[in-house]
């Protein structure tokens, strides 16, 4: 429905708008159908949806009736005064992830730590998990009021039945799970063994797969799980054979599982970084020449010709985890500087 119809033309005694984004032509307001004292009753506002009873987000326009007119005969908007919910500097303070609980794995450093402050920031409940409690405990000094730590090893299932356990206890349900345990190790083919097989496999695909099994009946419905895969599932990088492929297992588990959950409104997503600045380059076996000579190779392939951050991969996880992600499931989201357009390797 246009702007303007009828139908959607509502009083603002009976509308309390809060401003969402705005810029030169279009204004957002987040409409709730609950009684609100306004000092500018003349206003209306002008939806551009059907919508049923609570909460949206539509763009809209405001209208008096002095509202000044083109020279078509249209009224120019004109931005409704908030009255509610102003931060000092004026504009809109608004947390999209308040009281959430968000479970991360991994979460004591790298990505993990960044997106787990990222989501403390917005307003959610966070609970981080990692193998070592000395780097859980370091973490939640970091963190602050607002997060837990937990001893979890994902390749251990003992581990993540009990984990799910005291996610309940703490929490009773969980809005969002960000899968993000995992371990990089690079090797040619004829190199590989049977137990660095293992070990990749249990951690990055295996432990991944029943940490979402396992915590489905605690996820809410129109909860987001994210998974962290790697550009390596789709780039063919050379002794990246069992990590690339356990990766690329992730990206068909995220396909399957939105398919399954979506009656219950469960998006299900991955975020895949490309070369990013964590803890992981140091614990993938490169020796300090290897690692500056991967290190230099690299950022000339990118064509921002530099490593990502923890930070911004963190900030496209924060994203898929709320409801301004609302209609996005199934997806991969490529966090590499422009490399996928550009050759991995000559």
């Amino acid at each position: 429905m246009g702007y303007g119809s009828a139908k959607n033309v509502l009083p603002l005694p009976e509308l309390r708008g809060v401003l969402v984004k705005s810029h030169d032509e279009v204004l957002h307001f987040r409409c709730e159908n609950t009684p609100a004292t306004p000092s500018a009753a003349p206003y209306h506002c002008h939806c551009s949806h059907d919508h049923p009873p609570g909460p949206i987000v539509a763009p809209a326009i405001i209208s008096t009736p002095d509202s000044p007119k083109n020279s078509f005969g249209m009224i120019i908007p004109k931005l409704l005064p908030l009255w509610n919910g102003r931060s000092k500097t004026g504009r809109q303070n608004m947390s999209t992830l308040q009281n959430k609980v968000a479970v991360i794995t991994g979460g004591n450093s790298g990505i993990g730590l960044a997106t787990a402050k990222e989501l403390l920031e917005k307003g959610a409940k966070v609970i981080i998990t990692g193998r070592r409690q000395s780097a859980i405990d370091e973490a939640i000094k970091q963190l602050g009021a607002g997060a837990t730590g937990i001893l979890a090893d994902t390749a251990d299932l003992v581990h993540t039945d009990a984990l799910v356990q005291k996610v309940k206890k703490l929490h009773g349900g969980v809005d969002i799970l960000f899968i993000n345990a995992g371990v990089g190790h690079f090797f040619p083919l004829e190199a590989a063994t049977e137990e660095q097989f293992d070990q990749i496999m249990n951690i990055n695909f295996k432990g991944a797969y029943f940490t979402l099994s396992k915590f489905l009946p605690l996820l809410n419905e129109g909860s987001s799980v994210i998974f962290l895969s790697s550009v390596s599932a789709t780039t063919g990088m050379a002794n990246s054979s069992v990590y690339g492929a356990s990766k690329a297992a992730l990206n068909s588990l995220v396909k399957v599982a939105s398919t399954e959950l979506a009656p219950r409104k469960i998006r299900v997503n991955s975020v895949s970084p490309g070369p990013i600045e964590t803890p992981i380059l140091d614990k993938a076996g490169f020796d300090e020449a290897s690692r500056d000579g991967f290190t230099t190779a690299m950022k000339a392939r990118v064509p921002l010709k530099r490593f990502g951050t923890a930070w911004e991969v963190a900030k496209l996880v924060a994203f898929l985890g709320s409801d301004d992600a609302a209609f996005i499931t199934g997806g991969d989201y490529v966090v590499d500087g422009g490399l996928a357009v550009n050759p991995f390797f000559a």
